[in-house]
């Protein structure tokens, strides 16, 4: 009975400790590492994984572990579903899920839920994964004007 324990709380420190060496990235320490080519910009990665996803990407985090750049990518699947993919973000490859850096995020994400709103978009159909605000633009790019797709009116202007 002694040993199950014992091997428990030895998973749960090697556990922690695997969450303590993963850092989530700020917006403006994101921006620094693509000012500095240490990251793939994030236009371009939403460009890429949504040609190899066919789906559309709804939320970006980026994570630091021992000097390697991860982005978590949510995006809605061609079905429907909210999938994820890790992504190193020097050379642009998919990370195994199932790999010590891929266990690391998941860890560090399940017991920090986070912000959710590093790139979140919201077309009318949020289902609780980030919120950019500006859905409702009416196609005239990303100013915020033209309300905010119909929950309330945060503008309205027209680009003139």
């Amino acid at each position: 009975m002694m040993k199950p324990l014992i091997l428990a709380i030895a998973g749960l420190l090697v556990a922690s400790q695997s969450v303590a060496d993963v850092t989530e990235l700020s917006q403006a320490d994101l921006r620094a590492a693509i000012a500095a080519d240490k990251a793939i910009p994030t236009r371009a990665l939403v460009r890429g994984v949504e040609n190899y996803t066919g789906g559309e990407v709804v939320d970006i985090r980026a994570f630091i572990d021992e000097d390697v750049l991860v982005y978590r990518i949510l995006y809605r699947g061609t079905e429907g579903s909210i999938e994820t993919l890790l992504v190193d973000g020097e050379s642009g490859r998919a990370v195994s899920g199932g790999s010590s850096l891929g266990q690391a995020v998941a860890a560090y994400v399940g017991a920090n839920p986070g912000n959710g709103n590093a790139f979140g978009r919201n077309n009318g159909r949020n289902n609780g994964v980030g919120n950019r605000g500006n859905s409702g633009n009416n196609g005239r790019g990303n100013n915020n004007r033209g309300g905010n797709g119909g929950g309330g009116g945060n503008g309205g202007g027209r680009d003139r």
